[in-house]
């Protein structure tokens, strides 16, 4: 079985990866259960509770791994044979518990303009939670946007993991190319099935905010959205603009 994450900042376009990934004939993907949370709370939610993580002896991770799995399987899922597709977008600042837990996995990061991430957060209904409630207000979100982006780089540089940046915007202008490239990273071939994510996406459950966006199939009208609100996104963009550099986007 083939394991892979599929994480990256809320709507930098995972869902629509995920209904493309979904839409190949050996995939099985999860789009946004629960499936580590316990994990997260045992080590990331209280000060120090990092290094319990860094020092799990190989029984505790079996069991946890373990209980991993018992929660896929809860979801009715057949992944034995498969390439198994777990998209959490959130789990980008949490992927040292991936490491330890799953050091084979794979992991594709999802990457879109951070102008049109922020603003796309900013604009969407999401359930509240300790997260999103920094996305109620421009410069938290694009403060948390940077904080998470300088998190992940480190992690790019120090964690023993397969990464793969999937870009959005080059995906739509060379979506065969791109998700081939995708497809050759995680080992899997290309497959034609793949073009036809929209009759995916509309037979699954989806209950993301790109819902109604992913079954219009793929189109550039979001790619370069911020520029109707630059005037209001001033502050914000100066906050983001170290990675705007840094991804290309200048």
């Amino acid at each position: 079985m083939n394991h892979v994450f599929l994480l990256g900042f809320p709507r930098s376009g995972t869902t629509l990866l995920e209904q493309v990934l979904a839409s190949h004939p050996d995939v099985v993907a999860l789009e946004e259960k629960p499936t580590l949370n316990d994990d997260i709370a045992a080590f990331f939610l209280e000060q120090d509770s990092l290094e319990a993580l860094l020092n799990l002896d190989e029984a505790e991770i079996a069991r946890r791994v373990a209980g991993y799995w018992e929660r896929i399987a809860g979801y009715d899922l057949q992944v034995e044979g498969k390439t198994f597709v777990d998209k959490q977008p959130s789990m980008t600042s949490y992927l040292p518990l991936i490491a330890k837990l799953f050091p084979r996995a794979k992991v594709i990061v999802a990457r879109r303009d951070p102008r049109d991430v922020v603003l796309s957060c900013y604009r969407r209904g999401f359930n509240m939670n300790r997260t999103i409630y920094e996305f109620t207000d421009l410069e938290r979100l694009a403060t948390l946007y940077a904080a998470t982006m300088e998190l992940a780089e480190i992690y790019f540089e120090k964690l023993p993991l397969k990464f793969h940046v999937h870009s959005h915007e080059d995906m739509i202008a060379d979506f065969d190319g791109r998700i081939s490239a995708l497809c050759d990273s995680i080992g899997l071939e290309f497959d034609i099935n793949m073009r036809n994510f929209v009759e995916t996406a509309k037979a699954r459950d989806i209950r993301t905010p790109s819902a109604s966006q992913v079954v219009q199939g793929l189109n550039a009208g979001g790619v370069g959205y911020w520029r109707n609100y630059e005037v209001h996104l001033g502050p914000a963009i100066a906050i983001l603009k170290p990675w705007i550099e840094h991804y290309g986007y200048a």
